[in-house]
């Protein structure tokens, strides 16, 4: 019981923390004055601190520990550091704009440390001995939380960021193309890897990715305040929505022919979507070569991707079937 308050208190704290996290993005974006010691940075510091003093107040005056886990521990220390040595860096040498302000090597501790401690309710429920086959809210909270961090870090080649996609200019030599594209892959990679991971293992709850890949798409579209490219967001939603509709009709888990269309539709669906989107804000002035063999390259990297996580050597602890007989195609169970 106390395993299962710990995930909670992870999620319910992680959300504190990601969501002062996120407001600090949006305060450089909107040009707020630059000074460690911001509103932002109080959220997020202190939600760290009372995450701290929950579990402090539980082990040493309730004496109601469970056991440790060696990488959420791992985790704080590397967040202390990071979050110490933030301090000392912008004494040093100021705060960080743009661009380095995402790759600060403070700041990738603060990260490193953040999704460490965020791992702690997948890595119990696939350690958990028996294995439950349905996904906890804790478990999809602190998932999603940790995408939400690689995606805020990984921002310059997020392709939420994008409200339209333009032809270069003679000296651009293609450039922001290839950046398009490049973060198209890499969005795509975060969303599919989490999907992956959750439906692998466990069942999941109705809307379960509808939500997800809202909230996600919703973050870095809000770092923009108003003038956020919006049709992002509905964009994810309905990506989303093929991901909860193909997991329960394909069954990705039960046979190989089930995953391998489940890990082509989802991205099939989310980037067809998302060009849609694009035209209708400022437009995909792009030749259709160009978009089409965007969409394609990222089915098929949700193919290779399928083919890691739903290979039968691996995907062995997935959900029980829920009809009687069993495809020829199953995937074995211990």
């Amino acid at each position: 019981m106390n395993e299962r308050h710990d995930e909670k208190a992870i999620a319910f704290f992680g959300t504190w923390m990601v969501t002062g996290l996120f407001l600090d993005g949006w305060a450089h974006i909107a040009n707020k004055p630059e000074t460690f010691f911001s509103p932002w940075h109080f959220i997020l510091y202190s939600g760290f601190g009372a995450a701290v003093a929950y579990f402090f107040f539980r082990d040493v005056v309730l004496k109601r520990s469970s056991d440790p886990d060696r990488l959420t521990m791992a985790g704080l220390i590397v967040f202390v550091i990071g979050a110490i040595g933030d301090g000392a860096w912008h004494q040093v040498f100021g705060i960080e704009v743009d661009l380095e302000a995402l790759l600060s090597p403070t700041h990738l501790a603060l990260m490193i440390g953040g999704v460490l401690m965020l791992g702690i309710a997948f890595r119990r429920a696939s350690n958990a001995q028996p294995r439950e086959d349905r996904a906890s809210i804790a478990l999809i909270v602190t998932m999603t939380l940790s995408a939400a961090v690689i995606m805020f870090f990984t921002q310059y080649l997020n392709a939420f960021d994008f409200d339209g996609l333009f032809e270069p200019r003679a000296d651009d030599f293609e450039v922001w193309q290839s950046h398009a594209i490049g973060s198209v892959f890499v969005t795509n990679a975060i969303l599919l890897g989490l999907t992956f991971l959750l439906v692998r293992r466990w069942r999941t709850p109705r809307w379960t990715f509808t939500c997800v890949f809202t909230a996600l798409a919703a973050g870095m579209v809000l770092l923009f305040g108003r003038d956020g490219p919006f049709l992002n967001i509905g964009a994810a939603a309905i990506g989303g929505l093929a991901a909860d509709v193909s997991a329960r009709r394909l069954r990705p888990w039960q046979s190989t022919r089930g995953a391998r269309l489940f890990s082509m539709v989802v991205p099939l669906v989310l980037w067809t979507a998302w060009f849609g989107g694009i035209h209708f804000m400022d437009g995909v002035h792009w030749a259709a070569e160009l978009w089409t063999g965007t969409i394609i390259l990222a089915v098929l990297e949700g193919a290779g991707l399928g083919l890691l996580a739903f290979s039968p050597a691996t995907s062995t602890t997935g959900p029980e079937p829920t009809s009687r007989r069993a495809d020829s195609t199953s995937f074995s169970r211990p």
